[in-house]
């Protein structure tokens, strides 16, 4: 049987709605003992997260230079396209001349995903690999959906590179460790936490080996938050094989204009499972309801997108239940899951 826990007559004779908690209830099979599998980076997968992070510093701080006469293009080279975009032919040669496809002065980075590489297909960029200095190379292209009726047809683009430069990247010694930490404080004095007291004068002093440290420091922090986040996915998916969550679900709201039923059912179901484990298991002495109500109140005055100062709804008490319950259950989340691991059995595993 379901409980009424709220009933709430949103416009006088109109429509009423209620809100029912849904029952919930724990298996023969249920137990906080959970046996899994925890994917985890390895020394050689930290290494190679290291050498791919300096790479990428190098690239950042690189010089220009125009490329040497006949040079073949290579991947991290910087190069200038005219393109233009022609029909396949029934041969696979050029047909009739497109809109579509057509571009002059493109700047890209050849091998580079996103911006950088000018959003083009990684087999577009393998296509110009070896391109030389005024050199045109017909590259096939399949369109996406973006290119309305065309989406999905092959086009060709007949691409000439009308400049080539190369990164000189800078050598991996004391001086290039500096110009990364200035770099980096830089971008923190703009912020309102600011450099960090402990790192003041620290861009006049640091060494490769320091910058070594911190990036590793860096990669392991995140990749043990992400281990964590798994683990606790992981946990979540045992528990509600273990517990009955029953319930009629009301249709959820639109967000961002869609709605989303599977997600809005498993977000309903967990937070009742979860509630019930805190129950059964004696952690609701540890929910801090005054952090909980103290937060609630941080988001409110919290001003929205596009507002300076936070606004108050036309319903500030229902606004405030709708989040008093949101970071509620972001505490319960917190709170059993961190409990659940450290009942669980955790087994690393190398991540693939």
């Amino acid at each position: 049987a379901f409980v009424v826990i709220e009933a709430d007559k949103l416009v006088p004779g109109i429509e009423w709605t209620s809100v029912v908690a849904p029952a919930v209830s724990f298996q023969d099979s249920y137990t906080t003992k959970f046996n899994v599998e925890l994917p985890q980076m390895t020394f050689d997968q930290r290494d190679a997260a290291v050498s791919e992070t300096f790479l990428h510093l190098q690239r950042k701080h690189a010089k220009l230079k125009t490329a040497a006469e006949g040079h073949e293009a290579a991947k991290g080279d910087m190069l200038t396209i005219d393109m233009q975009g022609y029909e396949q032919g029934l041969d696979g040669e050029r047909g009739a001349p497109l809109e579509i496809g057509s571009a002059t002065g493109l700047r890209l980075e050849l091998g580079a995903t996103g911006r950088a590489g000018q959003g083009l297909l990684p087999e577009v960029h393998e296509q110009l690999v070896g391109i030389t200095l005024d050199e045109t190379r017909d590259v096939k292209v399949t369109l996406g959906k973006r290119a309305g009726s065309l989406g999905g047809q092959t086009i060709i683009c007949a691409m000439t590179c009308t400049r080539m430069q190369v990164q000189e990247l800078p050598a991996l010694d004391d001086e290039f460790a500096r110009t990364v930490k200035r770099s980096e404080q830089v971008v923190q004095a703009g912020t309102i936490e600011g450099i960090p007291e402990e790192e003041q004068g620290l861009a006049l002093t640091i060494t490769l080996p320091q910058l070594r440290s911190e990036i590793e420091n860096e990669i392991t922090y995140h990749s043990q938050k992400q281990e964590q986040a798994t683990l606790h996915a992981m946990l979540e998916a045992e528990l509600l094989k273990h517990v009955n969550v029953d319930c009629e679900w009301a249709t959820p709201r639109l967000v961002n204009g869609q709605a989303n039923p599977e997600r809005f059912e498993y977000e309903e179901r967990l937070s009742s499972a979860l509630h019930a484990v805190a129950e059964r298991e004696g952690l609701l002495a540890s929910i801090d309801a005054d952090k909980i109500d103290k937060e609630t109140w941080d988001e409110l005055g919290t001003p929205k997108e596009g507002q300076t100062m936070a606004e108050v709804g036309k319903d500030p008490a229902r606004e405030y239940q709708e989040n008093y319950r949101k970071v509620s259950r972001k505490h319960f989340r917190k709170h059993v899951l961190e409990f659940l691991e450290s009942q669980a059995e955790v087994t690393p595993v190398d991540a693939a």
